[in-house]
Parts: C-alpha cells; sequence; structure tokens
C-alpha cells in the first residue's frame, strides 16, 4: 500500500513525475523495495521486474494531458471550475489556475502562513499565475470566468471613493479648514484590488497610500504586458525585476529614485495571473529565467478545445453566486490573535501537515539535484516549498469561508491550525497538475538544447510510434540525426529511459552496438493518450475536408 503523498497514490497522467527523468532512480528501492506487483519478464537473460513506466516527457500527444481530480481542490471551487469548464469548453486546471489567483486576490494580506515548527519563515497568500496558451484556447473567458467577483468589488470600490471624493472636492472648494490652519479633512484614497497594466512606479504609488495589508494584483490578459515591461520604460530593467522579486514576498519597501525621491510602501505585495502565447514566451527566451522571476510562477498549459462542440452553453447561476459569495466571504475573513508585538500572528500546520510537507519536501530535492533535468525544472522546485504553503493557507481560507458561507462558526483555534489534509491536497495539485506542466514547460515550450532529457523525449516518442520491443545505439544514430556518431550521448539519453522504467539494459549483441529492451509496459499506458491524440487530429482533418458554404 501507497504511504500517503507518495506518487504511487495518484493516477498515471502524474504518478510519481517529479522524479522523471532522475538519473540514479529506481522505484523499486525507492518505494521501500516493493516490486508492485510487476511481472518478472526475462530481459536478454538479465531477470528484473519491469517497473511501471513514468511519464518523464511531459508530451501531451504521448501521454495525454493532466486531469484535475476532487482530490485536488477545495469542494466548492471544484464545483465551480467543473461548471465553468464545461460552460466554455475548455482545460479545468488554467482555469483553476485564474480562480485560485482570484481567491489570492481578495484574502486579506494580514493572512501568512508558517510552514515549519522552528523557524521564523512565513508565506503570505500571494500567487503568480502564467497560463501558456495558443491560439483560440480561451484564454481570456477564463480570466473573465475566474475574476468576475474581483473585478465587480474594484468597481464598487471606485464608485465609493468617486462619491467620497466629489463630496470631498466641494468642501475643499469651501475652504473647510481647522483654526489652526491644518488640514482635518484628508483627501479619499481609492482602493484598489487590480490593475491590468502597472510599472513598479504605477503600483508604488497605488499602494503607499494604503494601509500595512493592502496588496494588489496584475491581471493581464496578455502577460507578455508585465514580463515583456521591464526594459519598456528604462534603459536599465534589471531594477523593476529586483522590485517585482520584493513583491512576490510582501512587506514594507523603500523606493529611491531621483526624480521621485523616496517612497515608502507599507505592503509592497502583489498577485500576477495571465495568459501568454507559446511563441511570445519562447521569445523572451533565456533571459526569462535569469533571476529567477519566471521561476515563481505557477505554469499551466492549455489543452486544445473540443471541437464540434456548442460553444453557448448556459450560465449556471447558482454555481455562479456560490462562487461570488465565497470571494465575498474570504475578503472578510481576519486573523484573530495578535503577538506581543502587536503583530498579527500567522497561521501554522498541524503534525500531520508536517509529515506531508516532509514527503513532498522529498521530491523536490530530487528534482533539483537532477543533472539531466532542464534547468528550468532544477531552479523552479527549491521554489515550491513556498507555494505548498501558500496554496495551503488559500485552500484553508476557501475551507474557513465555505463553512462561514454555510451558516457555521469556526472556533478560533480552528482559524489559526492548517490541518494535513489540507497540505495533502495542496501537494496532490502540485504534483498533479503543476508539475507536468513545469515538465512540459522545461522539454517542450523552453527546451534546453543538448539535454539527455530532451533526447529522451524525443526517442521514447519514437518508440511509441513504432511500438519498438527492442532499440539499439546503431538504430538510434540512424533514426535521430542529433545523436548520429555521438554514441555517449546516445548511452546517456537511454539511460533516463533505463531510470524511467521504460528500458532495461541488454550485454547481448554486438560488442559495439549497446541493446535496450523495451517494457511492454510502455505501449499499453500511453495507448489511450496516444488514440485520444489521433482522433483529434482526425477530427481536425475533418472539418478540414468539409465544405464550407457561406
Amino acid at each position: 500500500m501507497s504511504k500517503p503523498g507518495d506518487f504511487n497514490d495518484l493516477p498515471p497522467e502524474g504518478a510519481r513525475k517529479a522524479l522523471a527523468g532522475a538519473r540514479h532512480f529506481h522505484p523499486d528501492i525507492e518505494d521501500g523495495g516493493r516490486d508492485n506487483g510487476a511481472p518478472h519478464q526475462p530481459c536478454d537473460g538479465v531477470d528484473r521486474p519491469w517497473t511501471d513506466p513514468l511519464d518523464i516527457i511531459g508530451a501531451p500527444e504521448v501521454v495525454g494531458y493532466p486531469t484535475l481530480g476532487a482530490d485536488c481542490l477545495p469542494e466548492p471551487l471544484w464545483r465551480y471550475v467543473q461548471s465553468e469548464a464545461q460552460r466554455l469548453n475548455v482545460d479545468s486546471c488554467p482555469l483553476t489556475a485564474h480562480v485560485l489567483a482570484a481567491c489570492a486576490t481578495v484574502i486579506h494580506g494580514s493572512w501568512r502562513i508558517k510552514p515549519k515548527r522552528h523557524d521564523f519563515w512565513t508565506e503570505p497568500a500571494n500567487l503568480w499565475v502564467c497560463v501558456v496558451k495558443d491560439v483560440g484556447t480561451r484564454g481570456t473567458e477564463m480570466i473573465r470566468s475566474a475574476f468576475w467577483p474581483v473585478r465587480e468589488a474594484d468597481r464598487n470600490h471606485y464608485s465609493d471613493w468617486k462619491r467620497e471624493h466629489d463630496a470631498w472636492s466641494q468642501r475643499q472648494a469651501q475652504k473647510a479648514k481647522s483654526e489652526a490652519g491644518e488640514e482635518t479633512d484628508p483627501e479619499p484614497v481609492c482602493r484598489r484590488l487590480i490593475s491590468n497594466d502597472a510599472t513598479v512606479e504605477a503600483a508604488s504609488e497605488i499602494l503607499k497610500a494604503a494601509d500595512e495589508y493592502a496588496k494588489l494584483t496584475l491581471e493581464c490578459d496578455e502577460l507578455i504586458v508585465f514580463l515583456g515591461s521591464f526594459n519598456r520604460y528604462s534603459a536599465n530593467g534589471s531594477s523593476a525585476r529586483a522590485d517585482w522579486l520584493q513583491a512576490y514576498d510582501g512587506g514594507p519597501h523603500h523606493i529611491d529614485r531621483v526624480r521621485r525621491g523616496h517612497v515608502y510602501v507599507p505592503n509592497w505585495a502583489v498577485t500576477v495571473a495571465g495568459n501568454i502565447q507559446i511563441r511570445r514566451l519562447q521569445g523572451l527566451g533565456k533571459d526569462l529565467i535569469a533571476d529567477g522571476l519566471f521561476q515563481r510562477f505557477m505554469t499551466v498549459h492549455t489543452r486544445p478545445p473540443k471541437l464540434g462542440v456548442d460553444d453557448d452553453q448556459p450560465l449556471n447561476p447558482t454555481a455562479r453566486e456560490d462562487y461570488g459569495n465565497l470571494l465575498a466571504t474570504m475578503a472578510t475573513l481576519r486573523l484573530p490573535d495578535r503577538s506581543l508585538a502587536d503583530r498579527v500572528a500567522p497561521a501554522w500546520v498541524d503534525e500531520d501537515g508536517h509529515a506531508e510537507r516532509r514527503r513532498f519536501m522529498r521530491h523536490l530535492e530530487r528534482l533539483q539535484a537532477d543533472p539531466t533535468l532542464p534547468t528550468i525544472i532544477r531552479e523552479t522546485a527549491p521554489k515550491w516549498s513556498g507555494l505548498l504553503a501558500r496554496l495551503s493557507l488559500v485552500f484553508h481560507l476557501v475551507d474557513l469561508a465555505e463553512t462561514i458561507r454555510m451558516g457555521g462558526e469556526p472556533a478560533t483555534a480552528e482559524l489559526l491550525r492548517v490541518p494535513g489534509s489540507v497540505v495533502a491536497m495542496a501537494a496532490t495539485f502540485l504534483r498533479r497538475i503543476v508539475l507536468p506542466n513545469l515538465f512540459r514547460l522545461g522539454f517542450e515550450t523552453m527546451p534546453e538544447e543538448g539535454q539527455p532529457a530532451a533526447h529522451a523525449r524525443w526517442l521514447a516518442g519514437y518508440i511509441l510510434a513504432h511500438g519498438l520491443e527492442r532499440i539499439t545505439a546503431r538504430d538510434i544514430g540512424r533514426v535521430y540525426r542529433d545523436l548520429r556518431g555521438k554514441r555517449a550521448e546516445a548511452e546517456l539519453a537511454m539511460s533516463v529511459l533505463e531510470d524511467a522504467g521504460w528500458a532495461q539494459r541488454s550485454e547481448v549483441g554486438r560488442a559495439d552496438s549497446a541493446s535496450w529492451a523495451i517494457n511492454p509496459g510502455v505501449h499499453t499506458k500511453f495507448s489511450a493518450a496516444a488514440a485520444i491524440e489521433r482522433d483529434r487530429r482526425e477530427t481536425v482533418r475533418e472539418l478540414i475536408r468539409q465544405k464550407v458554404d457561406m
């Protein structure tokens, strides 16, 4: 039986994918010596069990897209995402990413979580979300569906401010001042929740007049507005990048400029959510990951929409109303206690939550240490210790808000305690949904040339496409030009497939040509996804063949 949080308790789409490509990984050793019931099959005289082949390549046409399950999200979010994904005919995974960013937007800035027992480290509920989309995958509709309650609240804040400011202006016209000559009627400040395009200077102006727990969300239909903005208004974009990096963590921030002088922001905290087309993301190049800024994003790709589906489905008013009320309730939640220093105390994780976190950290360490993985994967993995904490806090507050919305009254102690079940759900969401997308980002969207895992990805697709039972180094050189005459690199690429349970090396055969037997399980495990992709392509061809009558 698998342990809670182990990759073996996941469906095939995400099972143990974090260990994919690990150079020295062997599932039986990692899982305490189990053979997982795999049949022992002779491999050219070497009697070893075939292990369950891992999804090592993040290629949707080979292994399919990750599938959102009810155990990945709090129940009220799950209901809304399923309803809206069906209505819009969109993938529920990127829609979920935007919904989580909307939840993070409304959470009061005082909320933080303390993931460790013996550390002062805390994390806020800020999330950075990047949905990588193809043209026609309805990224705009997904953002609109996720953020409509936030946009509505922002409009209400502006209307209130406009009314107050008009009244203030009339009073100023009458020059109503105190006898001491000091202003007793300060100008009203407009509370802002979102901006669609802001520089560091503009965002700091919005937040400097706010209180110590205010924060801002950059909601970008095209995320290139944010990612491509660092050199747009300044010859030196590095300072802007550094300021945005600080905004990920929140807290007091001092900005000093020659012309503006000193600007003090009580809480420099920003959530970012947006879409970006694959070509635009690829065009940003290696500079995008140079300083760790993009590694802080939770990146999710869209899958192609189902063809031939009516795109005018009716709204589900109940699901929409429940979602709006949920976010409104979340916005009212406040931490109940203050510490001796008169600071708001953070939420904390219980013992079960610490155990879940330890299990998750073990997999992150494997990703970080594996030299065969692309740089962006190895550098993103360490950031997920904080991302796990942030998602756990968001999920916890969703549960609290739903309890209150349904008429319950959580005890004071329950407001601050984040249970292990919530941490486990956040870890499941990261493993099953975000991790396959990170692999796709590293192997397909932003690949590194010459990486062993990139070669392994090509070879895995070739093996599946041709139904191979065996492959040799000579075969690889004949069919794959990038490895022709490069036996050492070919063997390194095949070693990735060995570690992932796709192949076993044999000493039988020519002395000058290494040989590998192929796990027959790969042809059954990944056949369904390949068939789905073939059916989709056939549907496209059929649509093209149809006569267009105007």
